[in-house]
């Protein structure tokens, strides 16, 4: 009886710690994903807001030393612009890499609608995000004074992919520190169960030895 009542207090320890362990990986994952995906805003909105001030200040010429250091930025593997038709028919093609690359790029320029990628190997973690480069005629500076489009109109993308593979191994070495520290409490924890319900178990054994004696007569 005893036995098996501590066979069932260390299974639902051990389930529930389990089930901790595997909530931790995934909440510290989400958060960095978060992070990741709030760097690359913060990264998509200042190439953004460096080649409007390229453009007015008439140095675009110039934009690929800009993209060349915001691309060493740590965590950024790679980075890149695409022009739409639209800029491409009013400027031209532009730089041999600020072409459309993969199925990503075009949805991006279609839809004006951010896209976000995960890309994992066992070798690798990669986070791909698009933004669209939208024309606004109200924004400061005024698109139109440049571009011969309309407002709301898809000008280009910047696409950004993000090494993970870090985030991945940390997700993963602290949920295996949390299970690691769970070990010794998860025995602890065992341990005062089994001490505190021993005298109850030998009172009940007692109890259910009388009660059988008695009831084969032994009073």
């Amino acid at each position: 009886m005893q036995k098996k009542l501590s066979l069932i207090i260390v299974g639902t320890i051990f389930l529930s710690f389990m089930l901790l362990i595997i909530v931790s990986a995934f909440s510290i994952r989400h958060l960095g994903m978060k992070n990741a995906e709030e760097k690359a805003k913060i990264i998509a909105d200042l190439v953004q807001d460096g080649l409007t001030a390229h453009m007015l200040s008439g140095t675009m010429e110039q934009r690929g030393f800009f993209l060349d250091k915001i691309t060493r930025a740590k965590g950024v593997e790679s980075l890149w612009i695409v022009r739409s038709e639209s800029v491409v028919k009013q400027f031209g093609k532009g730089l041999n890499n600020e072409t459309v690359r993969d199925d990503i790029d075009a949805q991006t320029l279609k839809t004006g609608v951010e896209h976000r990628v995960n890309e994992e190997t066992s070798q690798s973690a990669k986070l791909r995000i698009s933004t669209p480069y939208i024309a606004n005629q109200h924004g400061s500076p005024n698109c139109m004074q440049c571009h011969q489009a309309k407002d709301g109109e898809v000008l280009g993308a910047i696409s950004i992919v993000f090494d993970i593979s870090d985030l991945r191994t940390n997700g993963i070495l602290t949920s295996l520190a949390i299970f690691l520290f769970s070990i010794p409490i998860m025995f602890l924890v065992f341990g005062v169960i089994h001490r505190s319900t021993k005298p109850l178990l030998e009172l009940f054994n007692s109890i259910n030895f009388v009660m059988h004696q008695a009831k084969n007569g032994d009073y």
